[in-house]
């Protein structure tokens, strides 16, 4: 009896890591990216340039920064899209000219990281007309 157990109790936690593991992987890849306009992560305004968006280990956080010295850290949730990505990709929310990072994408993962909206995308979206989302794909 207790051997029947053992194998159901190993079955169980092989399965919950199989099903988690596009989740940690996802988090766990650093995507490169050209982005041509200036943008916030957080409250922090970042110049258009070359970014580098790093997950954090052992935490919800990314890092997005550059080889000039620019970089801003954040807190991120999970999300889930119905079907695997088929390329990497930044999605920003636009009010106007003023641009936030708000979700990133993996290719050939169904999970991606929302990020935490800032007090100052908040303040705009009370005051302005909803964003238009626009998409960075990476090579």
């Amino acid at each position: 009896m207790n051997t029947q157990k053992g194998l159901l109790m190993t079955a169980a936690i092989l399965t919950a890591i199989a099903l988690a593991a596009p989740s940690f992987v996802a988090q766990s890849v650093q995507v490169r990216a050209t982005i041509p306009f200036d943008f916030y992560v957080a409250d922090r305004l970042l110049p258009a340039g070359a970014y580098v968006i790093a997950p954090q280990a052992n935490s919800d956080a990314i890092r997005v920064y550059d080889n000039r010295g620019n970089s801003a850290f954040v807190m991120t949730k999970g999300l889930r899209e119905n079907r695997a990505m088929d390329y990497n990709r930044l999605v920003f929310h636009r009010y106007g000219t003023t641009s936030f990072l708000t979700s990133i994408y993996w290719e050939g993962f169904k999970s991606g990281r929302d990020l935490a909206t800032s007090k100052m995308e908040q303040r705009l979206a009370q005051n302005a007309n909803a964003p238009t989302a626009v998409a960075v794909l990476l090579k």
